[in-house]
């Protein structure tokens, strides 16, 4: 059951209201950390102490004593103090935003008691959570944190870019469990730094206490998941491997918005615009703008997959290999899984549907009766699919397109004529959200794509044969690869596209003539592969 949870009413498990609430947290309490104990750990690592020494035998002690200053400044720049009233009171100040911006944060009742209970688990064996969530805008930093105390959880370290170090801003965040990292590891120093990031990393662990980064590295500008870096998941996966840390619970978690602040600014970068430097004024004049838009940004949608043991996914997989090559794509292998587990949670928002279905429009308007009608239709087939889609009560299609236009103000355009006729004004920036909804149909819209292509290219042709139709759709997998997510495609870039056959029929033709009745779902398909078929 999804719940509201930026409106007043507590969860079921809220038994104390205001602070005290927040007494009995579950997980670590990083705000009593002894974090000069962190400092001095992370400094007194066996890798970090062989680097010094094989510097001292090169260059001399002069050369070791540098580096050894320059292991503490890097060490130092990590640790931080957490302040419970700081974030408390931060939690608050986020609501009051929040109910003001947004028109709610929707979470699944369920699946906060299964969250409490892996970290329950997590907290009587002394492991850590690390909470993997997909990131689409800096929202997600609170929208999350909100979450967290909300569900009576121990805040987690976070990871964040040290684009966002900035003044008063940057202190802020990490007296609420920020620690910030270059966007870069290269450079001179680039193989001590990363020792001391994987150090710092290991020690949080060895404490038991909880992380969370974002697996893609950054923010997507396309609203589809973007490929995973494995830096920072080798940095938590390799104390396991090694055996100085036990285990620690993967947590995928899925953030989705009806509209989101950076949008506008997304199509600009995509078009070629320079990336803006993030700046304390430009935050807080982004904010000020979002928080008197009118109407409101529509909702929030954070959906959380099953956690997972990493070292029970250790023991079973797939790859045996214990050489380098072996554990990178092991490293991947977790990696995609959990982008898999984001994608199967995901929640279709009201607007990603109005907007794929305008996009199908190519170039002309549709009316709203047509609109809701198709509308209907395709959460129909999400759902159908084994994609999920926002419920709302049976017979308020019209209501929720009426809302979800509004919303999207600026992107889709009304015209008055017999009968309102809507149009696409933006469809960059509209087509983020129609991305977001991409991995439900991907497999099936490749299959169509090859199935188009071969059409065109043999039109005299009434039948095409399966191993014609396999070896067509093996080209449009490795064009478009990052989409299958699925533990079937991680083993290698170039991806058996056998198993996408797996719910069509057996036969081994399928009659060309019988795909006119998939025009309608050919168009949607169309939409989705994006660069990949031409209609």
């Amino acid at each position: 059951m999804l719940v509201d949870i930026l409106k007043d009413k507590q969860l079921p498990y809220e038994k104390e209201k205001g602070w005290d609430k927040w007494k009995h947290i579950i997980g670590r309490d990083v705000f009593n950390l002894n974090w000069n104990d962190v400092l001095e750990a992370t400094k007194s690592n066996q890798i970090i102490e062989k680097m010094m020494k094989a510097e001292m035998e090169k260059n001399g002690k002069e050369a070791k004593q540098k580096m050894k200053h320059q292991v503490h400044d890097m060490a130092y720049g990590l640790t931080t103090s957490c302040s419970s009233t700081l974030l408390y009171g931060a939690y608050t100040i986020a609501e009051q935003l929040g109910k003001h911006t947004f028109s709610g944060l929707y979470v699944d009742e369920q699946e906060i008691e299964n969250l409490r209970e892996t970290a329950k688990k997590a907290a009587a064996e002394g492991k850590s959570l690390i909470l993997l969530p997909s990131h689409k805008s800096h929202i997600d930093y609170m929208a999350l944190h909100y979450l967290y105390l909300k569900a009576g959880l121990s805040v987690p370290m976070v990871a964040a870019g040290d684009n966002l170090e900035l003044p008063l801003i940057g202190r802020l965040l990490k007296r609420s469990g920020a620690f910030f990292i270059r966007r870069s590891f290269g450079g001179e120093d680039g193989k001590i730094y990363t020792a001391v990031v994987a150090s710092f990393i290991q020690e949080l662990m060895k404490r038991g206490i909880n992380l969370e980064f974002f697996p893609e590295g950054g923010r997507s500008r396309t609203g589809k998941l973007l490929v995973p870096k494995i830096g920072m998941l080798s940095m938590c996966v390799n104390p396991i491997l090694q055996g100085i840390v036990r285990d620690a619970y993967v947590v995928p978690i899925s953030v989705q918005y009806d509209r989101l602040m950076e949008g506008a600014d997304y199509a600009h970068e995509l078009l070629g615009s320079k990336k803006q430097k993030e700046s304390v004024s430009g935050l807080f004049g982004a904010l000020k703008e979002k928080v008197t838009y009118t109407p409101k940004m529509g909702s929030i949608q954070i959906r959380i997959a099953e956690g997972f043991s990493i070292s029970d996914y250790i023991k079973n997989r797939e790859i045996s290999d214990n050489s380098r090559k072996g554990k990178v794509m092991m490293m991947r292998s977790i990696a995609y899984r959990v982008l898999d587990d984001i994608n199967k949670v995901s929640c279709i928002n009201p607007t990603s549907l109005v907007g794929t279905v305008m996009l199908t429009t190519r170039g002309r308007g549709v009316s709203r009766e047509e609109l809701i009608r198709k509308v209907e239709w395709l959460s129909d087939m999400i759902e159908k699919s084994g994609g999920h889609c926002v419920s709302w009560p049976e017979g308020h299609t019209a209501d929720v397109v009426d809302e979800s236009l509004k919303v999207l103000s600026g992107l889709v355009e009304a015209h008055q004529l017999l009968q309102p006729v809507y149009s696409v004004s933006n469809h960059l920036e509209l087509s983020f959200y129609r991305n977001m909804l991409c991995h439900v149909f991907i497999e099936r819209s490749t299959i169509v794509a090859a199935l188009h292509s071969f059409m065109r290219g043999n039109p005299s042709d009434k039948f095409v044969t399966k191993e014609q139709l396999t070896e067509r759709t093996g080209m449009f997998i490795n064009s478009c690869y990052p989409f299958f997510y699925g533990s079937r495609f991680t083993v290698s870039k170039r991806r058996s596209c056998c198993s996408v056959f797996s719910d069509m029929r057996s036969c081994p033709t399928l009659e060309t003539s019988n795909l006119t009745a998939m025009k309608e779902f050919a168009l949607i398909c169309c939409a989705l592969v994006d660069g990949i078929a031409q209609w």
